[in-house]
């Protein structure tokens, strides 16, 4: 097994015990103990073909804590920015400094729908994504970033904000796809690089 690369401890002590307990069980059903041996090895398989299971299940894994890392972080940057905008308003208008109004609140809470639809929905929309070197994947991202950059700085002096309030609700609504954008190129990423190493495989 650690000659076909499986070295993680777990999976060997699972193999170990398995294998001891079936040369144990034929022992007791009166099998000789080399002959038990053999017959359990032969049923537990080549470690070639249990090191390509073992390597599936932790590919699987992976992907399963990478997916839930991008949710979770969609989850904490919307809980990072939404209090230290409800606290900076709350804190302006006692002192006096602007009023909020209902339209401005409810704008202001209707900026998350891109948060969550973007951000739930990233890790779907990469998957009809063309698979790509990994480099082309992050010049890419570069590149969306940079001309949304520069939407966004066309678009300021249209909208052009008339107090703090109005330019905090517009500055979220022009960021908040982001979070939603890093998850799908995370997640596009991932998915190329995992059908590269597979191929990598299979042609080796």
């Amino acid at each position: 097994m650690l000659a076909a690369g499986i070295k993680s401890p777990v999976p060997l002590e699972e193999l170990e015990n398995h294998l001891r307990e079936d040369v144990e069980r034929q022992i007791h059903g009166g099998t000789d103990a080399e002959e038990a041996f053999q017959h359990a090895a032969r049923r537990i398989g080549q470690g070639d073909g249990l090191r390509r299971e073992f390597e599936k299940v932790e590919s699987a894994k992976r992907r399963r804590e990478c997916e839930l890392l991008r949710r979770w972080s969609v989850i904490a940057g919307t809980a990072l920015v939404y209090p230290m905008l409800a606290w900076t308003w709350w804190l302006g208008a006692r002192q006096g400094k602007f009023e909020i109004t209902w339209v401005e609140i409810l704008l202001a809470a209707g900026a998350s729908a891109p948060i969550i639809l973007f951000g739930w929905s990233g890790g779907s929309l990469a998957k009809v994504l063309p698979v790509v070197h990994e480099n082309w994947v992050i010049a890419i991202a570069l590149g969306t970033l940079f001309l949304a950059a520069l939407l966004f700085k066309t678009v300021f002096p249209v909208v052009s904000p008339t107090n703090i309030v109005h330019l905090q609700i517009t500055v979220l609504w022009c960021l908040s796809p982001m979070l939603g954008f890093g998850s799908c190129v995370s997640a596009w990423h991932q998915r190329c690089e995992e059908i590269r190493k597979s191929s990598h495989k299979q042609t080796a």
